[in-house]
């Protein structure tokens, strides 16, 4: 497969003046989702001629390859790269290196854009120099019954918090998008994604990049879909790999970036107190059954809710996946607290002892 560039061939506009674009897509085992992802890529109405799509592989073991190099011999738009590395990470620092645009878009796997999203995204930040990446709120889709049920927990602001790229109402700036557009010299300024990291890599990014003075922008027109885990099984491990991680990127920094992972710990640690704390003062036990109180209150609600968008008979479902949800976020983080606080292990020593570094799609 093609050898990553140094960039000296890059040709950042076509023959007609138009800015080329290099859509990167990072994937590894995604033989279900690669050609929508990809087709829809190519459905952009960006000018045929000024756009190429690098799909980013590490070294797929099902059929994904096939079809990406079937689509290849279709489309010379489309090329695959080699990721030995296999994460997200270094499918990031491959693609830009072997980019040849102006402009660079990050699409995943199991992900759809609309086909006015490359033209959306660089017309804003050709008007809009202060902004450094744009891009979209992300609806949350699935196939089958229980990819369904994953897609309307996951898309729950009691699940993952009320974040402009869940809830989709956000129009301006924001700490983060899913899917940016970015100008290729934000990674002069920034740097690229840190391979070190086997999730959070765009937290990260999107964090140094606010530090170094961008603006990241969402923009309602350029809303995108996200193919979810097709398994509550699924949709736990990710999301337990994903408090772990957040835990390395805030060592990093010296500091979590936001508040609201720290919220599930904050939870299960209070109600443990609370309970110990009872045989004490019995008012600390009137305390944790009021949190706990408050928390089923909420918990209904949301069960309730998920219900209204799937089927009355996963009402009892959420009420359980939500709990457990949480818990498993908790003890990412408490993980990931021990591993690079107390044993004080580096990234890369994590991924060498297979610590929350197995891919779960």
């Amino acid at each position: 497969m093609e050898k990553v560039g140094d960039g000296k061939d890059r040709e950042p506009r076509s023959s007609g003046g138009t800015a080329l674009v290099s859509a990167i897509v990072p994937c590894r085992n995604e033989e279900a989702f690669i050609a929508k992802a990809v087709g829809s890529i190519l459905a952009n109405d960006w000018p045929a001629d000024s756009l190429e799509v690098l799909v980013v592989d590490g070294m797929s073991a099902d059929g994904t390859r096939d079809i990406v190099k079937e689509i290849a011999t279709r489309d010379a738009r489309v090329r695959l790269v080699d990721n030995p590395d296999l994460f997200a990470g270094s499918a990031m620092g491959v693609g830009v290196a072997a980019a040849r645009g102006e402009y660079v878009v990050r699409v995943d796997a199991h992900a759809e854009i609309p086909p006015d999203y490359v033209r959306t995204g660089v017309e804003t930040l050709e008007r809009n120099p202060e902004i450094w990446a744009v891009g979209g709120p992300v609806d949350r889709v699935a196939a089958g019954e229980e990819g369904r049920l994953v897609a309307a927990v996951n898309s729950n602001i009691f699940a993952t918090g009320n974040t402009p790229i869940r809830v989709g109402r956000a129009e301006g700036p924001v700490d983060a998008v899913l899917y940016p557009v970015w100008r290729r010299d934000v990674f002069d300024r920034v740097g690229d994604f840190d391979e070190s990291l086997v999730r959070n890599q765009d937290d990260d990014f999107h964090y140094r990049l606010r530090q170094a003075g961008g603006v990241i922008y969402q923009k309602q027109k350029m809303r995108a879909k996200y193919y979810v885990r097709g398994s509550v099984r699924q949709l736990l491990r990710q999301y337990n790999q994903y408090a772990f991680w957040k835990v390395a990127v805030a060592r990093k920094h010296g500091r979590f970036i936001d508040w609201k992972p720290l919220v599930p710990p904050a939870f299960f640690a209070a109600l443990a107190l609370t309970a110990a704390g009872g045989f004490v003062t019995p008012y600390l036990w009137l305390a944790g059954g009021a949190l706990a109180a408050a928390y089923f209150v909420a918990d209904v609600a949301a069960s309730v809710a998920v219900a209204a968008k799937t089927s009355s008979r996963d009402f009892f479902k959420a009420l359980a996946i939500f709990p457990t949800f949480h818990l498993r976020y908790a003890v990412g983080i408490a993980a990931g607290i021990w591993c690079f606080y107390v044993r004080r292990f580096t990234p890369e020593e994590v991924v060498r002892r297979g610590i929350f570094s197995r891919l779960t799609r």
